[in-house]
């Protein structure tokens, strides 16, 4: 296959597989691979997921054999906007239900809309290790200011620009708080209070603010403004 050809169809196997719609479930099965999907039990599964989570305003994080994730991986989602895996519809749906769910409260951005609790099926116990996936915590619905530049500059690229400017302004708060002095830029942040508890002086979380800056700045984000 050719890489234009083998992005086409990665691209639409995403949008087929893991946007939760009735109408992909008739395209899932109209497949010529139907038969396989049946003995590996995932056309099973996918009935369960249209059954359960009709017309999710997300990218689903995985469809495994058995199982499939709940949650929105924010980071995902963003990048299937970012590099044009959504279209404008589904762009729409997943940017309003991250404004709408407080994904950038109090400051850009969780990496999930709920986190994972002791209490949900998909909880391990290697969560609680180091006292660190805690729920608002780290990888378990922390805020990453390094996710919130990314957002913000995918609110550039599709013309949000208002609302890019809130959160870049939210995104500067969040990167001046420190646990020793004001301008740390973070690793992550708790997201219930606001607070750093990752490491302190993190490049990736400064050079994607100033990545966010120059977007809002411009009204354009400079790289993969075209990539479909």
């Amino acid at each position: 296959l050719s890489t234009n050809t083998a992005s086409l169809e990665t691209k639409e196997a995403v949008n087929l597989f893991y946007w939760i719609s009735l109408e992909n479930w008739q395209k899932i099965l109209q497949l010529d691979r139907q038969e396989a999907f049946k003995q590996a039990q995932v056309s099973e599964l996918y009935s369960v997921i249209t059954g359960h989570l009709q017309n999710y305003p997300f990218y689903l994080p995985y469809v495994a054999l058995t199982e499939y994730g709940l949650e929105c991986d924010v980071v995902g989602n963003l990048l299937a906007i970012f590099f044009g895996i959504a279209d404008r519809v589904k762009t729409k749906k997943i940017l309003d239900y991250l404004d709408q769910c407080g994904a950038g409260s109090p400051f850009p951005v969780a990496v999930l809309d709920e986190p994972i609790h002791i209490s949900d099926p998909r909880w391990s116990s290697w969560f609680a290790k180091a006292h660190l996936n805690l729920p608002y915590q780290y990888h378990n619905g922390g805020i990453w200011p390094f996710v919130g530049g990314l957002y913000v500059a995918t609110l550039v690229k599709v013309g949000r620009i208002d609302e890019a400017q809130l959160y870049l302004e939210r995104l500067a708060e969040g990167c001046r708080q420190g646990k020793t002095r004001e301008w740390e830029f973070n690793e992550w942040l708790h997201k219930l209070t606001g607070r750093p508890m990752g490491s302190p002086e993190q490049l990736w979380s400064a050079a994607m603010y100033c990545f966010a800056y120059q977007s809002v700045q411009q009204k354009h984000i400079g790289v993969f403004q075209d990539w479909r």
